[in-house]
C-alpha cells in the first residue's frame, strides 16, 4: 500500500476529484474506495489517478449516481488521505458544505465541462471517479454563471441537510449575530421554522460536556471557553422565545425550550460541571415549559418523560445535595408525585397504543426505550418517598424493634409501588421470562435500556426496606420474605456479567446490612471483604463493615476505621461515623470521650443542623442513662425535635426511664 503525502511535491498541478456514490449512506461514512471494474473505468478516462508523483487531491466534489437520488444535494468533501490500494485507491475525507446544487445538477454540468475541455468524448458516461483541475471545480462549486442554472435548495433545506450531518457552526454562523436577527435578516426573523434549526444548532454549540484537553487544565482558556458558551446559550434562549412569540400555540417550541432548560440541569448537576446557574430555577424553567407543552398537546411523551424525570431523579438529587434541611418532606413529595403523574401518564399512552395498527405499532416502538425507562423511574420515585430507611444508626438503637414507633403512614403503600414497578421494569426487558431453573444474573444483557444490575439492585433495596416495614407492622411471614428475597436479588446482582457491574462497593455494602439484620455478621465482613478494598473503606461501606465489628465486639479494629471516617470532609456519612464512635466508647466505659465527642458535635460540628444533631442528643441520653442519671437522659430526650422518627423514638425512651 502507498500512502501518498497530501502535501505532494512542489511544482506539481494539484488534483480535484468528483466522485459518485452509488449509495447514499456511504457518503456519511467518511472513506471510500474505488476498486474493480469501477477502478478501471476510471483509470482508463483519468490515467492521472495511479501516478504516485501527482499531487494528491484536498477536495472533492460527492455526488450521488443513481437517478433516484438525484435531486439530492451534492457534498464538497476535504480530503485528508489518498492512498493507493492494491488495485484500487482509498480515500478518507469529512463533508466540508452542502452545496446548494443538487447531484443530477452537478453531474450534467460536469460531463459537459469535461466534455468542452476534451476530456471524455460527447456521449460517454462520467466514471465512478473522474479528475478535476481547479478551474474546472470552481466551475462546479460556483455554478451561478452557468446559463440556466437554478439553485435546488432552499434555506429550510440546507439547514436541514447541515443538520443532518451535524454541521452546528455552518447553520449558525450567517446569521450571527442574533440580536441582529431582525434587520439583517428579516425573512428568517418571520419564519418560525427556520428560527428553530437555526436555534437547534445553537444549542448544540452551546453544550459543555466535551471540554477540549487544552481548555480543561488553563483557567483562562477555560473562562474565555464558559463565556463564549454562556454568550450562545443567550441566542438559543432568544431565538426559542421568538418561536413561541409567532406561534404560541405550537407545543413543539415550548418543548424546545424545555430541553434547552433541561439540557442546563445536566450540565450543572454534572459531576465537575458548570456552576454559574441556579440548577433548580432551570429545573423549574424545563417543567414549566413541557407543562405547556403538555397542555397543547397531551399526547407528547418525549415531552412526559423529561419532566417525569427531572422531578422524580433529579429535582431529589440537587434538594439532597444542597438542602440541608431546608424543603420540608411535604414539598418535595408534592413535586414528585407531579413527576409520577407525568410518568404515569406517559405509560398509560404507551400501553394503548395497538400492534395491529401501522402507525400506532410504529410509535410503540420509538417510544419502547422511555417507557421501560419510565417504569424504572417510577420504582426510584416511590423508593424516594419511602421514609424507612436501614442505616447503621437506627439499626444500632433497634429502632424497628421498639414497640408504638409506627414508620410513617404512606411507607408500605409507597415501597410497594416501588417493587411493583421495579418488577415490571425487569420484565420489560427480560426475554427468557425469569423461567424455573434461569438465574436472573444470566438473564441481564448489555443491550438492555435499564442496567440489569442496576435492576437488581434496587430490587434488593426495596425489599430490605419492605422487611423493617413489615416488621414494624407486626408482619412477620411478609418481612421473612422480603429479606429472603432482597438477599437473593443482590447476589444474583454480584454474580452478573463482569462487564455489566458498576463499583460493586455499593452491592456489597447492601448484601452486609442484609446479613447483619438476620444476624449473620460473620458473612456480613466476608462479603465486604471480598468485593471491596478493605484497607481503604470509606462512606456508607465503612460504617456498615463497622456495624458488622460492633455486633462481633471487635472494637480496636472498628475504632481505627471510624476515628478515620468521622473526620473526613468529603465523607457524607460522617455523621453516622462520629455516633458509632461514641457508641463504641461508651461500649468500652469511656463516658468522657463520649460524652466530648457527642457534646462538640452538638455545639459545633452540627450545631445548624437539627435533624443530625437529634442523633446526638439520643447518644447523650444513653450515656446519661446508663451511668443512672435519669433526670439528665430525660432533658437530652425532650431536646429531640428535629425529625418526626427520633422524637418518636424519643418518647418511646422516657416512659422507659
Amino acid at each position: 500500500m502507498t500512502d501518498i503525502c497530501i502535501y505532494g511535491k512542489a511544482g506539481l498541478g494539484l488534483m480535484n476529484l468528483l466522485i459518485k456514490f452509488l449509495q447514499p449512506e456511504i457518503i456519511k461514512q467518511g472513506n471510500v474506495t474505488l476498486s474493480g471494474k469501477y477502478y478501471d473505468e476510471s483509470i482508463l478516462a483519468f490515467p492521472e489517478l495511479k501516478d504516485e508523483q501527482i499531487l494528491a487531491p484536498t477536495r472533492a466534489v460527492g455526488v450521488y449516481a443513481r437517478k433516484i437520488d438525484g435531486g439530492k444535494p451534492a457534498y464538497l468533501l476535504k480530503l485528508s488521505s489518498f492512498k493507493q490500494v492494491d488495485k484500487g485507491i482509498k480515500i478518507f475525507y469529512s463533508i466540508s458544505d452542502i452545496l446548494d446544487s443538487s447531484s443530477e445538477q452537478l453531474l450534467d454540468l460536469a460531463t459537459r465541462r469535461l466534455v468542452g475541455d476534451g476530456k471524455i468524448k460527447k456521449y460517454d458516461r462520467l466514471p465512478l471517479w473522474s479528475v478535476l483541475d481547479d478551474l474546472q471545480i470552481e466551475s462546479l462549486l460556483n455554478p451561478t454563471a452557468n446559463p440556466g442554472y437554478k439553485a435546488v435548495l432552499t434555506l429550510k433545506d440546507r439547514l436541514e441537510f447541515l443538520k443532518e450531518q451535524e454541521h452546528w457552526f455552518k447553520m449558525v454562523d450567517p446569521f450571527r449575530p442574533i440580536e441582529k436577527l431582525s434587520e439583517n435578516h428579516p425573512n428568517v426573523w418571520k419564519d418560525p421554522l427556520l428560527l428553530r434549526d437555526i436555534a437547534y444548532a445553537a444549542r448544540k454549540l452551546a453544550e459543555t460536556e466535551d471540554l477540549p484537553m487544552d481548555v480543561r487544565y488553563d483557567l483562562f482558556k477555560r473562562d474565555a471557553f464558559m463565556n463564549e458558551k454562556r454568550l450562545m446559550r443567550a441566542d438559543v434562549d432568544a431565538l426559542l422565545k421568538r418561536c413561541m412569540e409567532l406561534e404560541p400555540e405550537n407545543p413543539a417550541h415550548h418543548s424546545d425550550m424545555g430541553k434547552f432548560h433541561y439540557r442546563n440541569v445536566m450540565e450543572l448537576t454534572r459531576r465537575k460541571g458548570r456552576n454559574d446557574q441556579d440548577p433548580i430555577i432551570e429545573l423549574d424553567k424545563a417543567v414549566d415549559c413541557y407543562h405547556m407543552a403538555i397542555q397543547l398537546d397531551p399526547n407528547r411523551i418525549s415531552d412526559l418523560f423529561d419532566k417525569g424525570y427531572l422531578l422524580t431523579i433529579k429535582y431529589p438529587e440537587i434538594i439532597g445535595d444542597r438542602s440541608g434541611g431546608k424543603i420540608s418532606n411535604q414539598e418535595k413529595a408534592i413535586r414528585i408525585n407531579d413527576g409520577i403523574e407525568s410518568l404515569k401518564r406517559l405509560i398509560d399512552i404507551w400501553q394503548g397504543y395497538k400492534d395491529y395498527v401501522l402507525k400506532q405499532k410504529e410509535l410503540k416502538n420509538a417510544h419502547a426505550a422511555e417507557y421501560i425507562q419510565s417504569l424504572f423511574c417510577l420504582g426510584l420515585a416511590y423508593d424516594e418517598l419511602v421514609t424507612n430507611d436501614w442505616n447503621v444508626v437506627d439499626f444500632y438503637l433497634g429502632y424497628h424493634l421498639k414497640k408504638n414507633i409506627a414508620p410513617e403512614n404512606d411507607d408500605m403503600e409507597n415501597a410497594e409501588n416501588a417493587l411493583k414497578y421495579f418488577v415490571a421494569c425487569w420484565n420489560a426487558e427480560c426475554e427468557t421470562g425469569c423461567l424455573p431453573g434461569v438465574k436472573l444474573s444470566e438473564c441481564v444483557l448489555p443491550t438492555w435500556v435499564v442496567n440489569g444490575v442496576d435492576k437488581l439492585h434496587h430490587l434488593g433495596l426495596i425489599n430490605l426496606k419492605l422487611y423493617g416495614i413489615y416488621l414494624d407492622a407486626g408482619m412477620q411471614n411478609e418481612a421473612k420474605r422480603s429479606i429472603m428475597d432482597a438477599e437473593m436479588f443482590l447476589l444474583e446482582a454480584l454474580e452478573a456479567d463482569p462487564s455489566l457491574l458498576k463499583p460493586k462497593d455499593p452491592l456489597a455494602d447492601l448484601l452486609a446490612k442484609v446479613f447483619i439484620t438476620q444476624g449473620r455478621y460473620d458473612q456480613a465482613l466476608q462479603i465486604i471483604q471480598k468485593y471491596c478494598n478493605i484497607r481503604r473503606l470509606k462512606g456508607m461501606v465503612a460504617n456498615t463493615y463497622v456495624m458488622a465489628l460492633i455486633m462481633k465486639k471487635q472494637y480496636s479494629e472498628a475504632e481505627k476505621i471510624l476515628e478515620r471516617a468521622s473526620i473526613d470532609r468529603t465523607n457524607k456519612y460522617a455523621m453516622q461515623a462520629s455516633f458509632l464512635l461514641g457508641m463504641m466508647y461508651l461500649e468500652q466505659s469511656k463516658q468522657e470521650e463520649a460524652t466530648d465527642l457527642f457534646k462538640k458535635a452538638v455545639r459545633h460540628k452540627y450545631k445548624d443542623r437539627p435533624q443530625i444533631k437529634d442523633v446526638f442528643y439520643i447518644g447523650l441520653a444513653e450515656i446519661e442513662a446508663r451511668s443512672g442519671n435519669k433526670r439528665s437522659a430525660g432533658m437530652y430526650y425532650k431536646k429531640v425535635t428535629g425529625t418526626k422518627k427520633y422524637k418518636n423514638y424519643a418518647g418511646v425512651k422516657l416512659k422507659d426511664l
